[in-house]
């Protein structure tokens, strides 16, 4: 029996307003500097808004999108949040 076996889906009778929004990113080193991060910053960004680029991800249900070091920073700690609060609500525990 696996482990996940016995998990139940989280649904938002379970949690109110929970939705799911699945992301990709990049990340580098924290030692990376700052002049760098925002270059490959910029050049990815660059890249998600060439049309050919734009399509071939809608095409495969992404919706492309950039955002700026800290903006993504701001999300992460808000996206650890939330879950963070799933996972104590439904009692999630390591065995």
């Amino acid at each position: 029996m696996s482990a996940c076996a016995d998990a139940r889906a989280v649904t938002d009778a379970d949690l109110p307003g929970i939705g799911y929004r699945a992301w990709k990113c990049n990340f580098s080193l924290a030692r990376t500097p700052r002049a760098i991060v925002l270059k490959l910053n910029g050049d990815i960004r660059k890249a998600l808004a060439a049309p050919d680029v734009i399509q071939r991800l809608s095409s495969l249900g992404s919706e492309p999108a950039g955002s700026s070091p800290e903006e993504f920073a701001a999300y992460l700690k808000q996206d650890f949040a939330r879950w963070s609060a799933v996972v104590k609500a439904v009692g999630i525990r390591v065995e």
